[in-house]
């Protein structure tokens, strides 16, 4: 199975970041904490378009993938004829927080300060960012994990943007 149309995923991604950052409802108090994801699942060794409903777990690792940030299960993605799908991450069933460190979008897309503490097993070195990381969303689908893993940057990042790097308006007044 293959992913295509990733044009689409970044049209997708940098219009639903735009609407959100820029409208005039977009506050402190009330930014989406989660991120469309629009694809097409085709299988590889026919080029005809996957039937669903499909299992798709994203998870959301540091850039040098080996950190664990997040991750969420949609176990019933409805796949239109062509394969194509629309999926609001950060919306999906979370892992337990003994494997994602249980952190929220905002927390794994600030880039200051450290995200994530050392765990032996889903984050062996812990991740303090520098500023302008980006993130590596890997998709599995169906227990298949889809290579290569997408880059999430800069715009999925914005979401700290209701802060200044974790300090609220509060701090400055």
């Amino acid at each position: 199975m293959r992913f295509k149309n990733t044009l689409s995923l970044v049209a997708s991604l940098t219009t639903a970041f735009f609407i959100v950052t820029h409208s005039p409802l977009a506050t402190a108090s009330n930014l989406a904490q989660n991120f469309n994801f629009d694809g097409v699942l085709v299988d590889d060794a026919t080029g005809t378009p996957m039937a669903g409903p499909v299992s798709i777990k994203f998870q959301i690792y540091n850039p040098a993938g080996s950190c664990l940030l997040f991750e969420e299960t949609h176990p019933a993605v409805a796949l239109a004829s062509d394969g194509s799908f629309s999926v609001l991450v950060g919306s999906g069933t979370r892992a337990s927080a003994a494997v994602d460190g249980g952190l929220s979008l905002k927390t794994v897309f600030q880039n200051s300060g450290l995200v994530r503490g050392v765990d032996a097993t889903y984050c062996p070195s812990a991740y303090t960012p520098t500023s302008g990381d980006a993130r590596k969303l890997r998709t599995i689908v169906n227990a298949t994990a889809l290579t290569p893993d997408f880059t999430l940057s800069p715009v999925p990042s914005a979401t700290v943007a209701e802060s200044l790097q974790g300090k609220a308006a509060a701090d400055f007044i």
